[in-house]
């Protein structure tokens, strides 16, 4: 141009790069990539840009997971004397990802991320804002799966990065799942020495897609109740974290409003108010104040337990969690508890001692009229570990004149299907006519002791044990004609009133016996029966006195199926007064 009768000349340069000097680097198509700058009056303008570089693959280099997709990306900004400005997106379509054990997956994914950052000339200060949409794909963690067509994530998070005193503030964090919920949070991170500070927040969201998603729809072939669980309400959090040279530490707090029904086994939980304190730490530290909570229930129904309504203070303390000392209204009776300390750090464990009082369990059993049988125990630990049950302690029941001890009590796999249970139990001075009045088996009088060991029971039925039971001297021993046949007939053996013998029994009601007994055995579903007197190869279920009857087990110790065994006891228990004269 003219200007004051002189030529002026404005010359800006501009450089443009359409390939590299080499192909691909670590994956990434160089070529794919290009890149141009523009001179300004106060700095420079620039570009970078590309497609399908394999940009994704880089994630193998740095997190040792395999990945590849389709790419785009941009950079836009400029360079002056107040800084450099930039605008980024990064685009990906087709992106499938697999960790080295295959435990996490991705396909189909495709989404976006923007980011906008400033950093100031003296390189002393970086901030930079980002956001993030990934509408499409499907994600596996372990057993947790997402179809992000239906639960789509987004993100966002801001950050202050102060280099010459090599530390970062994070804010406006957040990452969300629609439908399920977003967490925010804000934190801080420094290098020198390193440490991480923050602070993460669920604000209150219906618990009931959260308990789908992540406990119901992972676990549910492992722990089928969780299938059977309806739970409603909000559920909110919120916890402070911290990672540095000594360890790790995350405190806070869980909020849950709302209820709880698993109607199969009829267990109602209404109006339930949950205060929960977390403390989880990977720092040795000395014990302190432990972070206090509450669980209430305004309404309940539990089987056996009589009271509508529960509440229980709770207490946190590191990698442990305190359920203060209370007492339930159960069959009548009381149980008292200890506190209920759960720990967690690689597996979890609870553990408490139990009190029973006066639990009368009459309510739930098939009981003779007027009969009653009372469980007491002055202490009985109970420790919960890798779903294993395990009571250290005795029970004691009272009933029928006698008393049970029942010790060694073991559920295994208690979540599962088919949990185990184990027990041995022992009894003594036991009533005979007050355990047989009423019934249908037939009038016995005496008094039994015995014990069974080794009692193994799944799917509601007994799977082995040992048992050994007999008749003690001390009250009069008689039998009736109806109990002696039903004996025999239960055993296998054959009854002593075959023949002649029927003759006699119609004469007479009952008979005096000497001794009555039994040894039984019971693994992989054979069942083995031996009486306890015996005279050479005979074994003898009863035993009689200076005269009567004598039954026999036919064949000592021959297996018979187990069902077959529970057919005939049940045929003889629902059977009417019948003739025992053959």
């Amino acid at each position: 141009g003219n200007l004051t009768g002189k030529t002026v000349v404005e010359f800006k340069p501009r450089l443009r790069v359409g390939a590299a000097l080499c192909s691909s680097f670590g994956g990434v198509r160089l070529d794919g990539i290009k890149a141009n700058a523009t001179a300004l009056d106060d700095g420079f303008a620039f570009a970078l840009w590309g497609e399908n570089t394999g940009l994704f693959s880089l994630m193998d280099s740095f997190t040792g997971v395999s990945a590849e997709g389709r790419d785009r990306f941009s950079v836009v900004g400029r360079a002056t004397g107040k800084g450099v400005e930039f605008n980024s997106t990064l685009e990906g379509k087709g992106l499938r990802f697999q960790s080295k054990d295959g435990e996490d997956a991705g396909e189909g994914i495709e989404g976006v991320i923007k980011i906008k950052g400033r950093l100031l000339p003296s390189l002393s200060r970086l901030h930079f804002e980002a956001i993030g949409k990934v509408p499409r794909g499907e994600l596996l963690f372990g057993n947790i799966y997402l179809d992000l067509s239906e639960t789509p994530l987004s993100l966002a998070c801001s950050l202050d990065s102060h280099v010459g005193e090599r530390r970062m503030n994070l804010s406006h964090c957040s990452l969300g799942l629609k439908n399920l919920g977003t967490i925010e949070g804000e934190g801080s991170l420094s290098f020198e020495p390193f440490s991480l500070n923050g602070r993460l927040r669920l604000e209150p969201t219906k618990i009931a897609p959260l308990f789908s998603t992540f406990l119901v729809e992972p676990f549910k072939d492992e722990y089928p109740v969780l299938g059977e669980l309806e739970v409603g309400g909000k559920v909110g959090a919120e916890a402070g974290l911290s990672l540095g040279a000594k360890g790790w530490m995350v405190k806070g707090r869980v909020n849950w409003n709302g209820s709880l029904n698993l109607g199969t086994k009829g267990l109602y939980f209404r109006g339930v108010h949950l205060n929960l304190p977390v403390w989880l730490s990977g720092v040795k530290a000395p014990e302190r104040r432990g972070l206090r909570g509450e669980l209430a229930i305004k309404d309940l129904t539990v089987p056996l337990l009589e009271q509508r309504s529960l509440a229980l203070s709770l207490e946190a303390h590191p990698n442990r969690l305190l359920v203060k000392g209370s007492s339930l209204r159960v069959l009548e009776g009381k149980v008292a508890f200890v506190p209920i300390e759960l720990k967690w750090q690689r597996e979890f464990y609870a553990k408490t001692s139990l009190s029973l009082h006066g639990l009368d369990l009459s309510g739930f059993l098939p009981l003779p009229k007027g009969e009653k049988l009372l469980m007491e125990s002055p202490g009985l630990q109970v420790e919960l570990e890798r779903g294993n049950l395990l009571c250290k302690g005795n029970i004691s029941i009272s009933g029928f004149g006698g008393r049970i001890k029942v010790w060694g009590i073991e559920a295994k796999n208690l979540f599962s299907p088919a949990p185990l249970l184990s027990l041995n139990a022992r009894w003594e001075g036991i009533d005979l006519e007050r355990l047989t009045k009423g019934t249908s088996f037939g009038r016995i009088t005496g008094r039994l002791a015995g014990e069974i060991r080794g009692l193994q029971i799944a799917y509601g039925q007994p799977q082995a044990f040992e048992l050994v039971m007999e008749s003690v001297p001390g009250d009069p021993q008689r039998i009736s004609v109806k109990a002696v046949e039903n004996i025999a007939e239960i055993s296998g053996s054959t009854s002593p009133f075959v023949g002649l013998a029927g003759g006699v029994a119609s004469l007479f009601h009952s008979f005096p016996y000497s001794k009555i007994g039994v040894r039984a055995t019971l693994k992989n579903d054979q069942f083995r029966i031996w009486g306890i007197t015996h005279k050479g190869d005979s074994y003898y279920l009863v035993k009689r006195g200076l005269w009567g009857v004598d039954v026999v087990v036919r064949d000592p110790g021959k297996p018979i199926g187990f069902n077959e065994m529970l057919r005939r006891i049940r045929e003889v228990m629902s059977s009417k007064e019948r003739s025992v004269i053959k």
